[in-house]
């Protein structure tokens, strides 16, 4: 798709223009997260009276359309100021060549920061200025203000907010992984593409984003603009939104997970969803064959309990519902119950593998159900038990 807005850079308010790219042809990120339509790389550059500051660059391979736009709205030798708000190459990719064309400008960066830029981008001591927590550069007439913000997601993060304007320049935080929009109502589902950016990389952080929230509680924003996806010049629906999401707010809602060879475990997994579904819960049922990682992991956001109907292999957990476990242990969300039942054959270990998976993560096993290859009727049974005990969970 090609959208000539790509070529051009987009003014947000006097004196401050987005200055980055729309990639819309990626479709994985950090070679994990499938992209349905796209990302873009944010970068932003602001004019004082007296300094000019570039926030963020953006991947290297976009340089030629990225200098194209700085250089339709300010000379670069004029920009004194790099700001690095995160060292990832997906926002620091162009710094290297941006420090050799800007020759005057300092590398703005936390402490943490200025180890990476070294190791990264090879910049040198003397041109990087740490900054920490409330610190403050004075462009002429506007102000950025620098505010810590470790493992959110990397340890160097931190915002900048321009105090006069009200815009927060937030990194990662509050992105979304999309090409499409330049500004927020520019997509109807955009909270949706927020919620799965949020999934996959900041919900691990949360006790760190209950922190960020509370630093920047006080600040009167009029605009978040992310280091992806569109600029947000609603805030008010993605603040109420993540200090929902950080403080584990769940929906009665059941998150079933399953692989099926030959259809055995497929049939538990469509009989627990329509118990869950007579029962008026809100259930979610993903083959894992064919699941979208994002969107399963956008769902256990605010899913209460999961369900993992899994099968043997080699007596042991099919490896597909194995990386899954492991995305539960890694991204650690706020489901607080679990339901496992096991298919086999001749004999499994499975269980003992998904409760050592499962160990660390705070989520209650309320049962575990053995199924020999066919549903007995003591399996009828025990997974009408287990939906039943999800179920009174659920509705306390």
């Amino acid at each position: 798709m090609v959208n000539l807005l790509n070529f051009k850079p987009i003014k947000l308010t006097e004196g401050i223009y987005w200055v980055g790219v729309k990639d819309w042809s990626r479709k994985i990120f950090d070679a994990f997260a499938p992209l349905e339509r796209g990302t873009s790389y944010n970068s932003y550059l602001v004019k004082g009276s007296t300094s000019v500051a570039l926030i963020d660059t953006v991947e290297s391979d976009f340089q030629s359309e990225f200098f194209e736009k700085l250089e339709s709205v300010v000379n670069i030798k004029d920009i004194k100021y790099v700001i690095m708000n995160h060292a990832e190459p997906d926002h620091s990719g162009s710094i290297p060549i941006v420090m050799e064309k800007a020759s005057d400008a300092k590398l703005v960066t936390t402490a943490f920061g200025a180890k990476l830029a070294k190791v990264f981008y090879h910049v040198p001591d003397e041109r990087i200025k740490i900054v920490r927590d409330g610190d403050i550069i004075d462009l002429g007439g506007r102000t950025l203000k620098f505010i810590e913000a470790p493992m959110l997601h990397w340890p160097e993060t931190m915002f900048t907010y321009l105090v006069e304007d009200g815009v927060l320049f937030s990194c990662d935080f509050f992105s979304a992984h999309l090409a499409e929009g330049i500004w927020d109502d520019d997509v109807s589902d955009i909270i949706e593409f927020s919620k799965e950016y949020w999934a996959t990389i900041m919900m691990p952080f949360r006790t760190n984003a209950i922190s960020a929230l509370k630093k920047i509680s006080n600040l009167k924003i009029k605009m978040i603009a992310p280091s992806h996806g569109p600029i947000i010049r609603h805030p008010e629906k993605i603040l109420e939104k993540y200090n929902e999401w950080a403080e584990g707010k769940t929906d009665k809602k059941v998150l079933i997970l399953y692989v099926s060879m030959y259809k055995h475990t497929e049939s538990i997994a469509r009989l627990l969803e329509s118990e869950f579904f007579n029962r008026g819960i809100n259930v979610k049922l993903y083959d894992l064959v064919q699941a979208n990682l994002s969107e399963v992991s956008k769902n256990m956001a605010d899913s209460s309990a999961i369900v993992l109907a899994v099968p043997t292999i080699i007596g042991s957990i099919h490896p597909i519902p194995f990386n899954y476990l492991y995305l539960l242990k890694l991204l650690k969300p706020p489901i607080k119950y679990a339901g496992v039942i096991i298919t086999f054959g001749w004999g499994t270990s499975a269980d003992k593998q998904i409760e050592e998976l499962l160990k660390d993560s705070k989520i209650e096993i309320l049962d575990t159900i053995k199924v020999n290859v066919n549903l007995s009727e003591d399996n009828k049974k025990q997974i009408l038990s287990l939906v039943e005990k999800i179920e009174a969970k659920l509705r306390t």
